[in-house]
């Protein structure tokens, strides 16, 4: 059985080498794995660094992606790959060694079409606001039911899972990643495959070393990213059933906080869910400084909550605003739809 890595890459020059060493001491025989990373024009130093690892290692290969997005590159990958199973991974993570060979097993043993680990938010910063976006990525009240960043304690099938291990014939049956999508590629081709009939499983085994954001400013604009993708996806792109409650929680409670503005003077019971909410994110705040033991939690956790939940929602507000116009955009294209 032959293996194909993929790997998209964009100015990852802070990353790419723990991505790689990790992945070439995989104890998978070398001669049935190749790694492709499609690098998205990197003007940071991310190409070289990659060509120098592929001299010392001939089973790592270098794909131009002049597109840049992640949906190109990874349709890229699949394209250029030669392997019976193509497993997705990311620059910004680290792996362990028998993560591939793990993988693998699961997904013909559990005749999955898609299995994936348990991604653990983990940074060698100890700046108080990376030890807080590292918490909040590994809560349910910062993540919601996203089982792949919370944890799981036995096999399970889910919606969706970090990076994906698939068999190649499932890929071709469903056809490639919708490249019009800058954000929720994945998420957006495992509901294709999950309306096919197609399974897959989250492993508690498994467990993948992700390097998130340093500072609350980064954090924020990749989560109001990630909102916006998310109700682009939905509402230009007609998939709304594609994504799930957590998904579109934010944006209520943005909305939520514009109604409250407006209704300023109006019914005091409207307050309430406001008060709740305060309630419980300093109350989380505060747990969870007795739990590590460390007093800054109580401020930066609330701080780093609140804005998570208000970026994204944003993001997800800004989308809805520009929703029209892009539907007429899109009706007025030739682009084909990637999806089936």
């Amino acid at each position: 059985m032959r293996v194909s890595i993929i790997m998209p890459v964009r100015n990852e020059k802070d990353y790419i080498q723990a991505a790689l060493s990790s992945l070439v001491v995989q104890d998978f025989n070398p001669g049935d794995l190749e790694i492709l990373c499609i690098d998205g024009l990197s003007q940071d130093g991310t190409r070289e660094i990659i060509i120098e690892y592929a001299e010392r290692f001939p089973r790592i290969k270098l794909v131009e992606n002049p597109r840049k997005i992640t949906s190109a590159a990874l349709n890229l990958g699949i394209k250029h790959s030669t392997g019976d199973v193509v497993i997705r991974v990311d620059a910004h993570s680290q792996y362990p060694a028998n993560y591939i060979s793990k993988l693998t097993d699961y997904l013909f043993s559990l005749q999955a079409d898609n299995v994936g680990g348990v991604c653990i938010a983990f940074s060698s910063d100890t700046s108080q606001q990376a030890r807080a976006i590292n918490t909040i990525l590994t809560s349910r009240l910062g993540v919601g039911n996203s089982l792949f960043r919370v944890g799981v304690d036995r096999v399970r099938e889910v919606d969706t899972v970090p990076f994906g291990c698939y068999r190649r014939s499932t890929l071709d049956r469903i056809g490639p990643y919708d490249e019009r999508l800058y954000r929720t590629e994945d998420y957006e081709l495992n509901q294709r495959l999950r309306k096919a009939g197609g399974r897959i499983f989250i492993v508690p085994d498994v467990q993948i070393q992700y390097f998130p954001p340093k500072t609350f400013l980064d954090f924020f604009r990749k989560q109001f990213s990630n909102g916006y993708g998310v109700l682009e996806t939905a509402l230009v792109f007609g998939k709304i059933s594609y994504h799930s409650v957590r998904h579109y929680t934010p944006l209520c409670f943005v909305l939520y906080l514009l109604g409250l503005t407006t209704l300023f003077y109006a019914w005091t019971w409207f307050w309430l869910p406001l008060v709740a909410y305060g309630t419980m994110i300093l109350s989380f705040g505060f747990f969870k400084a007795i739990e590590q033991r460390n007093p800054f939690s109580v401020l930066m956790l609330p701080v780093g909550l609140a804005g998570t939940h208000l970026s994204y929602g944003c993001g997800s507000l800004f989308s809805l605003l520009k929703a029209p116009r892009k539907i007429m955009q899109r009706n007025n294209s030739l682009i084909p739809n990637a999806s089936v």
